[in-house]
Order: structure tokens, then sequence, then C-alpha cells
């Protein structure tokens, strides 16, 4: 398992693979992980084209553990594509968590994407394309909306395996709290989520947002809190797993307003599994959700998030009937024994595909 960062609290990918490490280990695989091996600074900033070092450190792990697959997750800026040959003799799979491979630009970037850094962005993702189309055997997406973008610039060996969460044994009388978590800049989409919790104060003096995770806007946030929401807006800071499910169990709603595309943001999947319903845009549910277990609102549109916050609030059994179905929907579709059977097809697939070239 390779990963530009380890595995752990943080972002999404990074509690991912310790989950994905977890669930493999348990159902008897044997998994090495080569990940925060390499971090670019300053000047070495430039290593993020092409890595040697990397990719020599990587070689010798392969060489001495001797998998049947090396699975790449975010590996394309500090260990760089340099590494992807590295697998070889064993198969070599890319699980493509966002949409940076396909050179969308994200926050300021994307408002000038012809300033040299988005520039130089699209490039490397030109690049980072020719590399993965050329050394790896299966490239996994972690959305159809994700999959068919890859494929839609010239990947042939795509597949769709969802990602997961950890099933609660028990689920907790659904509590009367909004929740959101995740990065804190500006694609997420929080500042509309404030507005929008503003809008409905008045009529619910005992609720609360609570918001989860750090991030470059994280300031700007609790000054906009501040102004609209004084005193009704808790911010939570970074958590770990057993803290995000604590606080699950007091949400009435998880809000994921983001207005950046994302792949498949994991606080949706740990919110169906814990029967909490989801409202947010579409550009961050892609499939994952629909009125049968949450809501779907257009991207910025604050009267339509406050209406949706307004109506899950008023109205506890439409909540519970939701949070229901979210369970059901998650436990059939997220487990993680749903997600070792997928990949355990994919990495047959990729053995098979590697030993024929």
């Amino acid at each position: 398992m390779v990963n530009d960062l380890p595995p752990g609290p943080g972002s999404g990918v990074e509690v991912h693979i310790g989950r994905l490490v977890a669930a493999l280990s348990s159902a008897g695989h044997t998994v090495e992980v080569f990940a925060g091996e390499r971090l670019h600074r300053g000047a070495a900033k430039v290593l993020d084209v092409w890595d040697p070092v990397a990719a020599r450190r990587l070689g010798a792990r392969v060489g001495a553990f001797r998998p049947d697959v090396v699975h790449f997750h975010n590996v394309l800026h500090e260990l760089s594509p340099s590494v992807l040959p590295a697998a070889r003799p064993a198969a070599a799979v890319l699980t493509v968590h966002d949409h940076r491979l396909l050179g969308r630009l994200r926050g300021t970037e994307a408002i000038r994407p012809w300033a040299p850094v988005p520039v130089a962005k699209r490039l490397k993702a030109v690049f980072d394309r020719q590399m993965v189309e050329r050394h790896v055997d299966v490239v996994v997406a972690v959305s159809a909306a994700l999959g068919m973008a890859l494929r839609g610039k010239g990947f042939t060996r795509v597949q769709v395996v969802d990602n997961f969460a950890e099933v609660p044994g028990e689920v907790a009388p659904i509590g009367d709290h909004i929740v959101a978590a995740g990065r804190l800049s500006l694609e997420k989409g929080i500042d509309v989520l404030l507005r929008a919790w503003s809008s409905v104060l008045g009529d619910h003096p005992g609720a609360q947002l609570r918001i989860a995770g750090t991030g470059p806007a994280e300031e700007e946030l609790r000054r906009l809190a501040d102004r609209v929401a004084p005193g009704r807006v808790e911010f939570m800071g970074l958590l770990d797993e057993d803290e995000m499910r604590e606080l699950l169990t007091t949400a009435r709603l998880v809000a994921v307003p983001s207005t950046g595309l994302e792949g498949a943001p994991l606080i949706v999947l740990e919110a169906l599994v814990a029967g909490v319903p989801v409202a947010g845009t579409p550009l961050a549910l892609g499939d994952l959700v629909d009125d049968e277990v949450g809501r779907v609102v257009g991207p910025g549109d604050v009267g339509a998030l406050g209406r949706v916050l307004r109506e899950l609030l008023d109205d506890r059994r439409l909540a519970v009937a939701l949070g229901a179905a979210a369970r059901r929907r998650g436990i059939e579709r997220f487990s993680p024994d749903a997600a070792v059977r997928a990949l355990g097809e994919v990495y047959e697939r990729a053995i098979e595909r590697s030993a024929a070239a």
C-alpha cells in the first residue's frame, strides 16, 4: 500500500488507507505500507514531477517484500509518478480519490487558470496520466462519476470500487445537531453552510452546528461564524475515528455543501452507516445520496440548504425515516466486507493483466 502521507488522522485518504490495511489484514492478506517516506518542501517541490530517490526506495521495498500487488493511492506529488514503474514485477493498481489527475483546479487556482502555477499543474496532470496509463494495470475510481471522467480522459482499464466505513453495531437515537467534517478550504462550501445555518437559528435555539476538521480557510470561517451565528457554531478541530463516531451520534443531519468536485467523501459513508441523513451538493454526493436517504441541493444555494436544514430540524419523524434508509444503504454498499470483495476482484484482474504483459 503506497501513499504520499502515512495512514491515520488527517485527510480522508489517509483515514481510508488505515481502514483498508486493517480490513485486508483481517481478510487474510499480508500488507506492507510505504507512505510518508518523502516530503518535498521549498525548492525540493520540483521533485513532485519526478523523484528518483522515492523510486529507488520503493523498488527496494518491493524487492524485499515481493508483493503480488502494489496498490498506489495519492502518490503523484510527494512520491511523484517516478514510483509507478517501481512496482514491477508486481501488478500495479492506482486508486484515484479526487479530480487532480484530470487536471481540475481548486480554490483560487480555478479563478486564475492561466496563471503560471495552474498552467504547470495542468501540464503535470497530462504527464501523470501518461505514466498511469503506461505503468498501472487497473485504475480504481471511488465513484461512478469519477470513473466516467477518467474514461473520458482516455483511461482504458477503470473499475469503480466504493470507499467504505466501519459499521457501528448500534445506532444512537437521532440527535439535534448539524454536523460538517472535512478539510476547511474554500471548495468545501462551509461558508454556504454557515449562512444557511444563520437562517434557522431562531426557530431551533437548542441546536448547534458542529464542524470537524482544519484547513487554510479556518480563520476566515471562524470570523464568518462569529458574525452570522454567534455562539451557535463549534469548531472541533481534527478528530480521530472514535471521536468522529461519537460526533455522529448527536447528529440530526450531516451537511456536505461542496462547491468543487470531490470523489467520495468519507463523511458521507460514515453518516450513512451510522443512520444519519445527508444533505449536500451533487459535486460531493454523486450517486451516494438521493431523497430516500437525504437531500441534494445546488452548489452555493444558501436558500435551498437553509430550507433543508429547517425541514430536518422541524420534522424529527422524517429525519428518523431518512436515517433508517441511510443505514440500510450504508450496510449493503459501504461495509468493509463489500470493499474487500470488490478489491479482491480488482487485484485478480491486475495480476492477470500484469502476467500477460
